[in-house]
């Protein structure tokens, strides 16, 4: 019987010692985890006792090291980025890399510049804005607060007194960004070649469930160019995009991935040659997407893509779209097909347009649908084009068609009434011709 007892006892002590060894383990762990705060724990979103050593972040299963820094200064949060070699002219600061946090409070930059964190966020790393927010930060060097991340940034709400160039979050995204809201406007690099969008440059990772108020020069609403492994999903855009360079769009300007669940409803504008509501060049996928904003290009236009390839599903346009070019082509989904399109590879399926499309060339889904190079299913346009329902579009199609028979008619009929006219005025000249004669011969 001790034996039986002995024996549960130590598996008891054994399971418990093994369900709470991560526990332990987080706790010891030499990679320290960090909470940031300026004000006292009664404020802050989640419930922090005042003299807690530790936190426990449920969601992620980290236990946080506190920490409570006072300012900016405050060497175990923030690296002052000084300005050129022996200058002590502080130009800005970093978060301390390769560390996680979790804020705890609203941080203020002062009005000082927020400089990119540029071995940026590695693998496994969390970064959990926990819905404070980033103000009064200029986020400088064109690469966001971190140049690469590869970790994973949420809950994060960068607030509209915050300026940034580049992007907001990152020049490259190779991991998760979530839940993120950017209400900072973003200016474009400028370097010709670059690509700038809202919250990242490149996306080769997943960016889910975020949303853009800022304006920027940039290509995307919310990225510049989404890679082929590249994920959007579930995200908005309600900030103006307005870019002279190759492509604008309101969620990507160029979309090689996917692009899932997302609405734009900031204007595309400028003087982009490609531009589209949800994507401005989209050789991947666009799916269950809406665009709610003017659509302006030269070359190519189009509510959902300006040029696309590869396939756009059960998505819709609202909003006007027009290509201003001389030679420009308009389309409610798309503005034309790119190179290398085929009907087996390039489709358009499920979508409607609502929206006035005007351009050199337009139609109602695909502006340049006569080219074959599509192949287009369950599609509705209810918009009008150039102005003109597609009723009056095809009475003018029919119009144009017998155009040499109707000017024959028309031109016979003129000649007709004008032989006509001359007939009656003969006419009407010799009969009173003769009533003049009746009356002088009459008298005599």
């Amino acid at each position: 019987m001790k034996k039986l007892i002995y024996a549960l006892i130590f598996v008891i002590a054994f399971g418990t010692s093994y369900l709470l060894l991560p526990y332990f383990r987080n706790i010891d762990n030499p990679r320290l985890r960090y909470v940031y705060a300026i004000t006292d724990a009664s404020t802050s979103h989640i419930s922090i006792p005042s003299d807690a050593t530790y936190y426990y972040d449920a969601e992620n299963g980290i236990n946080y090291r506190i920490i409570r820094a006072s300012s900016l200064d405050d060497t175990t949060i923030f690296t002052k980025v000084m300005g050129g070699i022996g200058s002590a002219t502080v130009v800005g600061y970093e978060f301390v890399a390769g560390r996680d946090y979790i804020l705890a409070s609203d941080i203020s930059f002062l009005g000082k510049a927020l400089r990119s964190t540029t071995v940026g966020l590695a693998v496994g790393r969390v970064f959990n804005g926990n819905g404070y927010k980033i103000t009064n930060a200029a986020i400088t060097g064109g690469n966001g607060i971190f140049t690469v991340n590869k970790g994973k940034i949420k809950n994060l709400v960068i607030d509209a007194t915050c300026t940034a160039s580049g992007s907001v979050i990152t020049a490259n995204n190779e991991g998760l960004i979530e839940s993120v809201v950017n209400n900072a406007n973003v200016t474009a690099s400028t370097t010709a070649s670059s690509v700038n969008g809202g919250l990242a440059a490149l996306n080769s990772g997943t960016i889910r469930d975020c949303v853009n108020h800022g304006d920027t020069t940039g290509q995307g609403g919310i990225v510049g160019f989404n890679l082929a492994e590249g994920k959007i999903e579930n995200s908005i855009n309600n900030g103006v995009v307005g870019t002279s360079r190759l492509y604008a769009g309101g969620i990507a300007g160029r979309n090689e991935g996917t692009i899932t669940g997302c609405e734009n409803y900031g204007d595309v504008s400028g003087k982009a040659p490609y531009a589209g509501g949800i994507a401005g060049i989209s050789i991947g996928t666009v799916s269950a997407s809406e665009n709610n904003a003017s659509v302006i290009g030269e070359s190519a236009a189009g509510g959902i893509a300006g040029v696309f390839k590869g396939l756009i599903q059960d998505s819709n346009n609202y909003r006007l779209v027009k290509a201003t070019g001389t030679s420009g082509i308009a389309g409610g989904i798309a503005g034309r097909t790119d190179s290398g399109a085929t009907a087996e590879n390039t489709t358009i399926s499920g979508c409607k347009n609502n929206a006035v499309v005007i351009g050199n060339t337009s139609n109602g889904i695909l502006g340049n649908k006569s080219d074959d190079k599509a192949t287009i299913t369950d599609t509705k346009n209810y918009g009008r084009l150039n102005g003109k329902t597609e009723l009056t579009l095809k009475i003018d199609a029919v119009l144009a068609q017998f155009k040499v028979i109707i000017l024959g008619v028309v031109g016979a009929l003129l000649i007709f009434a004008f032989i006509s006219m001359i007939v009656d005025r003969v006419k009407i000249i010799n009969n009173r011709r003769r009533e003049i004669e009746s009356v002088l011969y009459g008298a005599q």
